[in-house]
């Protein structure tokens, strides 16, 4: 997490907390992994992704285009991309990272 932090991809909150037990969306990893790669999401054509519920022109449209046109992150069964889907943030967090942090946060014990 706090690999995350120092590159800018994530922050923590305000009162020094990162709260790795509240949610994020996947709307939120899209924009995390955007952030990591330094990809900007309006350089992609919107293509219809064939989405139920996230259409040409709304709200996260183009950062999940690019994600989903990079092969980071797919759609769900039922054929819907469910932005607002929650996961953990520690959880995400930590997916696959490695590295060292100088940034701590009070409510993570050292070395996450």
């Amino acid at each position: 997490m706090g690999y995350l932090s120092d590159r800018k991809i994530i922050n923590g909150y305000p009162d020094g907390t990162f709260r790795p037990n509240a949610n994020i969306t996947r709307l939120q990893v899209v924009h995390i992994i955007l952030n990591d790669m330094v990809i900007d999401p309006e350089t992609y054509d919107e293509s219809d992704l064939a989405f139920k519920d996230i259409k040409p022109g709304s709200y996260g449209y183009k950062p999940v285009t690019a994600v989903v046109d990079l092969g980071f992150i797919i759609g769900k069964q039922n054929k819907t991309f469910d932005r607002n889907c929650s996961l953990n943030r520690g959880q995400m967090a930590t997916v696959g990272l490695q590295g060292k942090s100088s940034n701590s946060f009070t409510d993570v014990a050292k070395g996450r």
